[in-house]
């Protein structure tokens, strides 16, 4: 038995604790090696004893991930806008339908005067074709007739 615990003495002094002994129980104590800058900072303990002011008022870390919580809240705004669509009441439904019935007859008023204006350039164009055609034609036979 002496030799149990001598062999524990032995490994907690190689593992670098020092073994105090208050009755039965040993307690373990942090070597000068063992010291952590990270712990040592003031940054560390400062938030340290906010996680601890934190979880003593009740308050919980959340769970999800910034990523999660992004995510979420863009689906949310997603549905509201959704939402905000669907609750329309019927005077919007009809104003909105007649506003696209407008807008759709400017569209086709627009088109038929482009179609028109095309046309009329067609026509035109083609009779400027004709004049030059004819002057062709009759200048033609007049030199035909001085060769």
């Amino acid at each position: 038995m002496t030799d149990q615990r001598s062999a524990a003495a032995h490994n907690a002094a190689e593992l670098g604790l020092h073994a105090g002994r208050t009755g039965n129980a040993v307690k373990a104590e942090q070597s000068p090696s063992d010291f952590s800058p990270v712990k040592a900072s003031r940054t560390h303990n400062k938030l340290h004893k906010e996680l601890l002011l934190a979880h003593k008022k009740g308050l919980v870390l959340s769970s999800r991930s910034e990523l999660q919580q992004v995510l979420e809240k863009r689906k949310r705004v997603q549905s509201n806008q959704d939402e905000g669509e669907v609750s329309r009441t019927p005077l919007e439904d009809m104003l909105l339908k007649r506003q696209q019935k407008q807008l759709q007859k400017e569209k086709e008023e627009d088109e038929a005067t482009r179609g028109e204006a095309q046309l009329l350039e067609f026509f035109r164009v083609r009779q400027n074709l004709r004049k030059i055609q004819s002057n062709v034609s009759s200048k033609v036979p007049n030199s035909a007739l001085e060769s």
